[in-house]
């Protein structure tokens, strides 16, 4: 179910971007007024409601994005997010799960797998949208090349590789993992809320307090094993990349 809203040009306005989306939604009716404001901001939409063509409509769309409801009746979104990252043609598109579970667990499973990010349903159209183009500004930045380093506390970055290695070992994250590292670790010892790490995942600071972020960095921290120590967390603030540690 979507949130009641007034379409707000001023709540949407900022770069230009458009795109073609591919969202695997059951729920047709309520995803048409999605659709219908995706449409009025220049992009191109196309929905599945069907779970077991999902994956041929991926494959012969291959959209910039993908919009994914984990809950249908005969399958797991989640088994569909796997049979895109297991396609060399789909692996690399990047995809936000939608989900209405109260349970974390599926939300958690699929950030683990590599989404971008999850909404929770119900959800403001005007949210998933900034989220959605935020996703996509990213996207096309990182394609341009770089030959940036950054080295801190034995950990060294490789921003156009987008390799992290610490101790001779190459730590494999997510593409919102390895953003929220870097953007830390660029400005080490600075305090950034919560709405300045979405702000530069998304592009927008939320009306709201949105916990996504601290998922991504619970398991930033976690992979990055006793070096994640570094990330810490300022009560009532919101987090820093410390690499002077004692």
């Amino acid at each position: 179910m979507l949130k009641k809203h007034t379409h707000n040009k001023a709540i949407l306005r900022g770069p230009f971007v458009s795109g073609k989306i591919l969202i695997i939604d059951r729920d047709i009716e309520n995803t048409k007024s999605l659709i219908d404001c995706f449409e009025a901001e220049h992009f191109t939409v196309k929905l599945v409601d069907n779970s077991q063509q999902a994956m041929n409509h991926v494959l012969s769309y291959l959209p910039e994005i993908i919009l994914l409801d984990i809950e249908f009746p005969d399958t797991s979104g989640l088994d569909i997010f796997r049979a895109i990252l297991l396609d060399k043609q789909t692996e690399s598109i990047p995809t936000i799960i939608l989900t209405a579970k109260a349970e974390p667990i599926d939300r958690i499973v699929g950030l683990e797998l590599g989404a971008e990010d999850y909404i929770a349903k119900p959800f403001d159209t005007r949210e998933v949208i900034l989220r959605t183009k935020g996703v996509l500004r990213r996207r096309r930045k990182r394609d341009q090349p770089s030959d940036q380093r950054i080295k801190l506390h034995g950990i060294e970055i490789d921003i156009g590789k987008r390799e992290v290695n610490f101790a001779n070992s190459n730590i494999s994250l997510t593409n919102p993992e390895f953003e929220l590292l870097v953007y830390l670790a660029k400005s080490p010892g600075r305090v950034f809320s919560r709405n300045d790490l979405m702000y530069r995942l998304w592009g927008y600071r939320p009306a709201y307090q949105s916990r996504s972020i601290d998922s991504h960095l619970s398991r930033l921290k976690k992979k990055l094993g006793r070096i994640g120590q570094c990330i810490q967390t300022v009560r009532g603030v919101g987090y820093r990349f410390q690499p002077d540690l004692s």
